[in-house]
């Protein structure tokens, strides 16, 4: 008989973000870390990518930290909504 074997290198592309956590109901002015991990398309852990955080008009984002191996981390405080 004849034995197949298939090799895929490693890293396969980014196949989809987990951000965790996945919902999350804020009060103005509290914070909440996100922490943000890439899977590639086997659902292995992808460690080559660097995420672009952004923010609502609403809130901040920073507290910007960790790695692709440990999750990528930003810290959101939500604003203040406006009186007229």
């Amino acid at each position: 008989g004849v034995t197949s074997i298939s090799i895929v290198q490693r890293p396969l592309p980014l196949d989809r973000i987990e951000l965790l956590p996945a919902t999350v109901s804020m009060l103005p002015l509290a914070s909440v870390t996100f922490t943000a991990r890439g899977y590639d398309s086997a659902g292995f852990l992808n460690t080559s990518w660097e995420p672009a955080w952004a923010a609502p008009f609403l809130g901040t984002l920073g507290g910007f930290s960790g790695t692709a191996s440990a999750g990528h981390v930003a810290v959101y405080t939500a604003g203040c909504p406006a009186t007229i």
